[in-house]
Formats: C-alpha cells, sequence, structure tokens
C-alpha cells in the first residue's frame, strides 16, 4: 500500500484545515442551541487533536503499513484514525467526571466512530492526490533545473579553459592539475541519474574548484574551512550543491585590492547538516551575472529534493554576505554511487 507521507508540514497543514473545515461545515449544517458557539469550539479542539494524533501515529508507522498488502493497509490506516478518537475521547471523559462508565451514551461513540472512518477516508484520498500532484511537479522541477545547470555549466567552462589556457603557457604541471580539477568538476555535474553523493564528495568537489580559482586569482584568495563533521564520508548530500554558493561568494566578494574573503562551516546537529558561507561584500561589481540564476537554481532543487524540509536563507550584515543551508541529516549509502 501506497500511504502518503504524514510526516511532512504540508501534509500536516492539510489534514488541520480538512478537519476544521469539516466541523465548520457541520456546524453550518446541522441544528444549533443557544450554546453553539462553545460548541463549535468543543468540536474544533476534539476534530483537531484526532487528526493531529492519527497524523502521528500513521507518520510513525508509515513504513510497516507499506508493506502490508492494500486492504489491510486501508484497514490497518483507518484502525489507527479509530484508535486515535478513542484516545481522544478518553481524555475527554477524564475531564467530564460526570460523564460515568454506566451513563456514557455509547451510540453515540460509535457515530463518532463511523465519522472518523469516512473523514478519515476523504482526509487519506485527498492527500494521496496531493502527493500524486507533487511528483509530477517535482519531476517537472527536476528538468527545470537540468536545463539550469546546462545553462550554467558553459559560462563557467569558459573561464575554466582561458584559465587552463593561460597555465599552459607559462607553468605545464599547473595546466594540468587545472585540468583535472575541471574535469572532476564536470564529471560530477554530468551524471544526471543521480542527484546525490557523500558530503566528502562534495567538499571535494568544493576544493577542486577552489584550485582553479587559486591558479587565477592567486594568494588573493583566503578560504576558511570548518567542518566539525568527523564521519563526512557517512552523510547524504545533493550533488552539486555547494560548489555555485562557493562560486558566488567568490564572484561577488572580490575588494578593491583583489583580495577575496570566504568563510565555510559545514556542521551536524542531532537531525541536520547544517551549512553557511560568508564572504565580505565586494568592492568591485563583479561583470558575472549569473547569481541570481544559481541561487534560484538550488532553491528549486532544494523543494524538489526536500519539500518543506529545508532552511534555505540568506543575509547582509556589516558588509558580511552569508548564506545557510539546513537540510534532513541522511545515511549515504555507496550504492548511489
Amino acid at each position: 500500500m501506497v500511504l502518503p507521507n504524514l510526516c511532512r508540514n504540508s501534509a500536516i497543514l492539510v489534514i488541520v484545515l480538512l478537519s476544521q473545515l469539516i466541523v465548520i461545515i457541520g456546524w453550518l449544517i446541522l441544528p444549533r442551541g443557544i450554546d453553539g458557539i462553545t460548541a463549535l469550539g468543543l468540536a474544533s479542539i476534539y476534530s483537531l487533536f484526532v487528526a493531529l494524533i492519527g497524523a502521528a501515529l500513521l507518520c510513525l508507522s508509515r513504513a510497516r503499513i507499506a508493506k502490508q498488502s492494500f486492504a489491510l493497509g486501508i484497514a490497518l490506516a483507518l484502525l489507527v484514525m479509530v484508535f486515535s478518537l478513542l484516545l481522544v475521547e478518553l481524555a475527554y471523559q477524564s475531564l467530564m467526571p460526570a460523564v460515568g462508565v454506566d451513563t456514557y451514551n455509547y451510540t453515540q461513540l460509535g457515530r463518532r466512530c463511523v465519522a472518523a472512518l469516512l473523514v478519515s477516508v476523504i482526509l487519506l484520498r485527498f492527500i494521496s492526490l496531493i502527493e500524486l500532484f507533487n511528483q509530477h511537479s517535482r519531476a517537472e522541477a527536476e528538468s527545470r533545473v537540468l536545463a539550469l545547470q546546462s545553462r550554467i555549466q558553459p559560462h563557467f567552462l569558459f573561464n575554466s579553459l582561458n584559465t587552463i589556457s593561460e597555465l599552459a603557457a607559462t607553468d605545464g604541471v599547473k595546466a594540468e592539475a587545472a585540468t583535472t580539477a575541471l574535469a572532476a568538476l564536470f564529471r560530477a555535474s554530468l551524471e544526471n541519474n543521480r542527484n546525490f553523493h557523500s558530503l566528502q564528495q562534495e567538499i571535494n568537489l568544493c576544493q577542486r574548484y577552489i584550485e582553479l580559482e587559486r591558479f587565477r586569482i592567486q594568494d588573493k584568495l583566503v578560504i576558511e574551512w570548518h567542518v566539525a563533521v568527523d564521519d563526512v564520508e557517512r552523510w547524504r548530500m545533493p550533488k552539486l550543491m555547494l560548489q555555485p554558493l562557493l562560486e558566488n561568494a567568490l564572484v561577488h566578494g572580490m575588494q578593491a585590492n583583489g583580495q577575496i574573503f570566504v568563510k565555510l562551516d559545514v556542521r551536524k546537529t542531532s537531525n541536520h547538516l547544517s551549512v553557511m558561507i560568508e564572504n565580505k561584500v565586494g568592492e568591485i561589481e563583479s561583470p558575472k551575472s549569473g547569481h541570481g540564476i544559481a541561487i534560484k537554481n538550488i532553491q528549486q532543487r532544494l523543494e524538489t529534493l526536500y519539500d518543506d524540509q529545508f532552511t534555505f536563507r540568506s543575509k547582509l550584515f556589516d558588509d558580511v554576505y552569508s548564506v545557510v543551508l539546513r537540510i534532513p541529516k541522511q545515511v549515504y549509502s555507496k550504492s548511489e554511487s
């Protein structure tokens, strides 16, 4: 069974909104007494807790339910929602001591369980349709990303070949090293069959790019590396994600004396990988115009790969421009290579 991913913030938001919408529609249609507003508030809180607890339980049990047959998976998912309603019902009764076991209206409880089943079917089907639409959108976004990438590559290739051409006339050893670095970068960019590699591989690509730039800028390029991740081979990183950010920092960070100061900080938390790239704002306006395209490219790729489970922001403070990227921490499998 294919169960929608209810662990995402967007899915939870849809569940909350639909549950409240159903409560409001029922309140408007059914006859109301004097305490109609109070009843609406209680029903809204009741349905909200049922929806959130049910979504949390389905999120935790999603992998197990997905292994079952379609009929059994549907039954288990609906059973989880009924169990969520019973939990909320027990909590509701504990807050109303006047309602005892002997006096409780079990017919009303049965109607609520049936209503929970029907609403759960509607919600799961609706979210499944949204999931299908998102899959098509992600496929289209991936094709747009590849198109953007193909337009950026020739510009970078032209500059790199100019550097190699100059080195070939003055220093053959450096020209060979620059050619090797360029080959490594383009080998990664041409591997369109996979979107991820290890954090170590991404750092290596950044170092290759820095090698190319050092041949051109030489000792005027100052880069501070802080990698507070002791197992960089273990974690998954989108391919060619950091290199464009590093390139933007170099392109837009040149000072009047030609120097460029860039700081790159990579850390991990219990659930995320965090990257921060800082550069002093350049005093020389860069002739390159690919900055905005590269940033949009990165944002589109992150939305495609992580939906709403990532953070990507930039800010300018005291002539220092910083970009912060945070993605879920995922283990990299060598089978993806």
